[in-house]
């Protein structure tokens, strides 16, 4: 008997039209990904039901909470389709190649489907009404860079075949950033002290409503008010930085992805720090290195958006 492997699994995306509705016709991408636990969650709850014994009386179900990460390599091409559902379609400028795709904060955020696929045992499980809940990077170090996206949805379906039979195949990656490759204002002036840099993109989606007739499955999805945080560790070598966060004096930071021509950058055009100092080391770390957690928002920022995300490549569109 055959057992599902992971390197024969898929992964299929395509944006609904609308909430847990799905386009007439299939025209999903094929992604690649490092992992995926979306899944559905129906709790079995133990009723109080007295019945004159101790024995206790059958289980009711709950409802279903549809949810997961999806971790991913942070490429050239396949991001934008992770970021459109973080921020909504982007604005999108070129006539040729390089194009250019920026991202910000808007009123909705689209949902999505998404069909995990075991192959070699045929078994394929598609989530309507998917939206993404959070992001978070970490720059720095030599491993992999990848990005992990929190995801919510609706309802789970079984088949016995794929969402679509003959998708778009984005899975050959034809450039991944690496962490060498990122470069980091601070401020608005380069910075070459930081060791790494974490980010956290989080939309605050509402996944409380389920409504009567719905069968358990999330009625509706709303998206909050979004949050921007993150932290930034470097070597202390004096107390600029320190000082924002002692004073609570407005900064910005940019992390910018660069191969060749093509880029990829998160800007946080106005944060504010924490305020911190470093503590001294133990024996066999001698370098002293800080830590400062931040909190992006807009307060008058030209971009009008607390994150603003700029991708450039040869894709021509996201829409």
């Amino acid at each position: 008997m055959a057992e599902g492997k992971r390197f024969k699994s898929q992964l299929l995306l395509e944006y609904e039209t609308a909430y847990k509705t799905a386009p007439s016709t299939a025209s999903a991408v094929k992604l690649p990904f490092n992992s995926c636990d979306l899944r559905p969650n129906r709790p079995i709850q133990q009723p109080g039901t007295i019945r004159s014994n101790r024995n206790p009386t059958i289980p009711f179900r709950g409802n279903i909470d549809v949810s997961g990460n999806v971790v991913v390599p942070l490429d050239l091409v396949c991001s934008g389709y992770w970021l459109k559902g973080l921020l909504g379609n982007p604005t999108t400028t070129g006539s040729e190649a390089p194009y250019t795709h920026v991202f910000k904060v808007g009123d909705t955020v689209p949902s999505m489907i998404l069909d995990k696929g075991f192959g070699d045992i045929s078994l394929y499980y598609k989530y309507a009404g998917i939206k993404i809940n959070t992001m978070a990077v970490t720059f720095g170090g030599d491993g992999e860079l990848t990005a992990t996206f929190g995801l919510m949805g609706a309802s789970e379906t079984k088949g016995a075949s794929a969402y679509d039979a003959s998708p778009s195949d984005l899975t050959a990656i034809a450039t991944r950033f690496e962490n060498f490759e990122a470069a980091i204002t601070e401020g608005g002036s380069s910075i070459a002290t930081l060791t790494q840099v974490s980010l956290n993109v989080s939309n605050n989606l509402d996944g409380s409503i389920y409504c009567l007739g719905d069968n358990g499955a999330r009625s509706y999805l709303p998206e909050g008010q979004i949050a921007v945080s993150g932290s930034i560790t470097g070597i202390f070598i004096d107390d600029s930085l320190l000082l924002k966060g002692r004073n609570f004096t407005e900064s910005a930071l940019v992390i910018t992805l660069t191969d060749s021509t093509y880029s990829l950058a998160f800007d946080i055009g106005e944060l504010v720090y924490e305020h911190v100092s470093p503590g001294i080391p133990g024996p066999g770390a001698e370098t002293v290195m800080q830590t400062l957690n931040f909190q992006g928002y807009y307060g008058n920022d030209a971009d009008a958006s607390a994150i603003k995300i700029t991708l450039v490549n040869a894709t021509a569109s996201y829409t």
